[in-house]
């Protein structure tokens, strides 16, 4: 899967928005629109839903690869279940 910011820029291409057009379509601000373009902000979770909501572009996308892996890892699985003791 391509990064995040590979599929917006894709994204922008497609569509014919610059970076000011694609922020406003998204409802972000400049800043944040090239700050993400230049990778040095991450989406968080409620903007990436509403990039995915809006471009198309899926919220995992913005997850780095290594912290999908130790999430999904047996250890980290079996670590995070907790038991209920009524």
């Amino acid at each position: 899967m391509h990064s995040g910011i590979e599929q917006l820029q894709d994204w922008m291409r497609r569509k014919g928005f610059n970076q000011a057009d694609a922020a406003r379509f998204l409802g972000l601000d400049q800043p944040t629109m090239t700050r993400i373009i230049n990778g040095t902000y991450r989406p968080g979770l409620t903007t990436a839903v509403t990039i995915e909501r809006l471009a198309g572009i899926p919220t995992r996308a913005w997850v780095d690869a290594s912290e999908l892996e130790s999430e999904h890892s047996p250890v980290a699985a079996a670590a995070g279940k907790r038991r209920i003791v009524k």
